[in-house]
């Protein structure tokens, strides 16, 4: 858990990057939905959830309202 949170501000910025620049942030989303859903932070998989769902659309217009 120690490891996870550690590295949550990195994976929330590149994430952010990711978003911010249009560039397809599936991916980084997955990884981030996955580690926060074994860990039970089921707001934060949600979230990355549904930015993985809008990376693998290429709906970045979404990402921005939310």
């Amino acid at each position: 858990m120690r490891k996870f949170i550690g590295e949550l501000p990195q994976q929330l910025k590149v994430l952010e990057s990711a978003v911010t620049a249009t560039d397809a942030s599936a991916k980084q989303a997955h990884a981030l939905n996955g580690a926060s859903a074994n860990l039970s932070a089921d707001g934060l998989s949600l979230v990355a959830f549904e930015l993985e769902k809008i990376g693998k659309t290429n709906d970045f217009e979404q990402a921005s309202s939310r």
